[in-house]
């Protein structure tokens, strides 16, 4: 795992290599080095601090946030053929999930689960996690990309 002190280390070991190739007088070298360390450091902590914060910020979502999985409760397979779903059975479905549930997750992008992410846009929902059911299939992955940022999560 690369650390904060890594990154300052690998740094300060590059620009220590830069300085002595140059024609800089030792003496100035050496407050140059101290000047820029405390630059690197500084750079390098603000970045950590930001993934530090980004971190809980996702921990806190987590923790509040109820994610369930979703499949169309109109959505069947008969006889090996599927009958797809209904976006007003979707938006029944949804709007009763969204009492206790705010970010959907889906298995799959065809036979009607493509109607979901505009249906939960209008109910509210803070995010959605697509699916694909068959990786083979162009059309349901073109379909997830196509998607994709539907909802923009918080």
């Amino acid at each position: 795992m690369i650390t904060m002190v890594t990154i300052f280390h690998l740094v300060l070991d590059r620009f220590r290599a830069v300085v002595a190739s140059a024609c800089i007088p030792a003496n100035f070298r050496s407050r140059l080095t101290a000047l820029v360390s405390l630059l690197i450091l500084t750079v390098v902590s603000v970045a950590c601090a930001e993934a530090v914060d980004k971190v809980a910020r996702l921990r806190n979502v987590l923790r509040e946030v109820r994610f369930v999985a979703y499949t169309p409760t109109d959505f069947a397979v008969v006889n090996g053929q599927p009958k797809s779903a209904s976006a007003a059975r979707i938006g029944q479905d949804l709007a009763r999930l969204h009492s206790t549930f705010r970010v959907l997750i889906t298995y799959s992008c065809a036979n009607g689960v493509e109607q979901v992410p505009a249906v939960a846009v209008r109910l509210g929902y803070r995010a959605l996690i697509l699916g694909v059911w068959d990786p083979a299939s162009k059309t349901e992955v073109d379909t997830a990309v196509a998607l994709r940022g539907v909802i923009q999560a918080w």
